[in-house]
């Protein structure tokens, strides 16, 4: 049963969102989108000023929907670059998601989409929604309670400078999330960190996101100095990613700023936690290796969809291993859609850099036709080259060919 709730029922909005079926932040933000379509250019330039950049307060059913409309991709596409710098281990907890500033919810529909995206089990127990809007904050309820209706959700309406440690249950490991929110100056951080301090658990998560400011770190050169960078010092946490990023595309008219970094208090190995920064810093090896902690289940649940993410992003950078074991991935549909001939371009590119799997794979390819013309003369030297490195799959291979020319 949901506590202190505020809960936005029996609107037009309401009732719109009981016919999208499985609830995803697309459908939710089609429905705006058919509806502002309907707009003339000069209402929608009016909202769009009624806005203020959307860092007001939103005061009217009309702004909440055209906030969505306006701003809702970009929320999208930052958060889920915050959430893939979450650790492995962080998949296989129960979390009580704690939304600061959560105005409409966005956050909490992106968390929901990210988790049906990767193959993620519903992992949420429960749902703060912080707010001092009161019309915001029944929406975000009543979004909260549509892609997660199984969590218990509470809804607080106060700023932030008025809450108190009485606002928030016990919690389990939680996950916060600050989406567009630690930028805005009048929040005193120091008073913030302290409430944050006061009722943490241990094992708790902190995703913050916000956009670039040209006072930040003065200018194009980032000297550590924002306010994302101020509270991760004096929240005293680990720092698990930190991303800044001038021009984000998103599928938006124009490119925006993100500004990402994602914090943990004690949730995480020492090692793991080296490991994580490292990929998300770009780290060519650490990006295979986390490929092979979800892809084996190596102190983490075993997930092929998040394996493959990593694969693929030191396979872009021409990791020879990366490229071989994706394409192992691509030929049987593991974690991805089945595509023999993308299978057989990631084996071909790992070939010519000499990995023997890839080698007898590519070879196995060409002697049936998967993804290519057959074509017996290559298949057996690429058998040959992977058999003389040690690939039993390919020494076989090559016994069974003998075998059948022998007959």
């Amino acid at each position: 049963m949901d506590a202190q709730l505020l809960l936005e029922e029996n609107t037009v909005y309401a009732y719109m969102l009981r016919t999208i079926g499985r609830p995803t932040f697309d459908k939710v933000r089609q429905l705006v989108v058919d509806f502002v379509g309907k707009l003339s250019e000069e209402d929608k330039a009016d909202l769009y000023r009624r806005l203020g950049n959307g860092r007001d307060m939103l005061g009217s059913e009309i702004l909440l929907a055209y906030y969505l409309y306006s701003y809702g991709k970009m929320h999208l596409a930052k958060l889920n670059y915050a959430f893939d710098q979450l650790p492995p281990i962080f998949w296989e907890n129960k979390v009580d998601i704690v939304a600061w500033g959560c105005g409409q919810g966005l956050e909490v529909m992106a968390y929901a989409d990210y988790l049906q995206l990767n193959g993620l089990a519903a992992n949420v127990t429960s749902i703060t929604l912080i707010e001092p809007s009161e019309l915001s904050l029944k929406r975000a309820a009543l979004h909260a309670r549509l892609f997660f209706p199984d969590a218990e959700v509470r809804t607080v309406c106060k700023y932030i400078e008025d809450l108190c440690k009485e606002d928030f249950p016990e919690r389990q490991t939680s996950l916060h999330l600050f989406s567009n929110i630690l930028d805005i100056e009048e929040i005193d951080l120091s008073q913030l960190t302290c409430l944050i301090k006061s009722i943490r658990q241990g094992g708790d998560y902190y995703v913050c996101v916000s956009p670039i400011y040209n006072s930040c770190g003065g200018g194009r050169v980032c000297e550590d100095t924002c306010r994302l960078s101020c509270f991760a010092k004096e929240l005293d946490v680990d720092l698990l990613a930190r991303k800044c990023i001038r021009e984000l595309e998103y599928g938006g008219t124009n490119p925006c700023t993100m500004n990402v970094q994602v914090l943990t208090c004690g949730a995480i190995s020492a090692g793991l936690q080296e490991l994580m920064y490292k990929a998300n810093t770009g780290d060519m090896d650490a990006q295979y290796e986390l490929g092979l902690t979800y892809d084996a289940g190596k102190e983490v649940a075993q997930n092929y969809i998040l394996a493959a993410k990593w694969y693929k992003k030191a396979a872009m950078q021409g990791d020879k291993r990366a490229q071989s074991v994706l394409g192992v991935m691509y030929e049987y549909g593991r974690g991805v859609a089945a595509d023999m001939n993308e299978a057989f371009r990631l084996y071909s590119l790992s070939a010519v850099q000499g990995d023997t799997w890839a080698m007898g794979n590519l070879a196995d390819m060409y002697e049936f036709g998967k993804g290519v013309e057959k074509d017996m003369d290559e298949a057996i030297r690429l058998y040959k080259l992977s058999a003389a490195d040690g690939y039993e799959f390919a020494q076989n291979a090559l016994k069974r060919l003998e075998g059948e020319v022998a007959q």
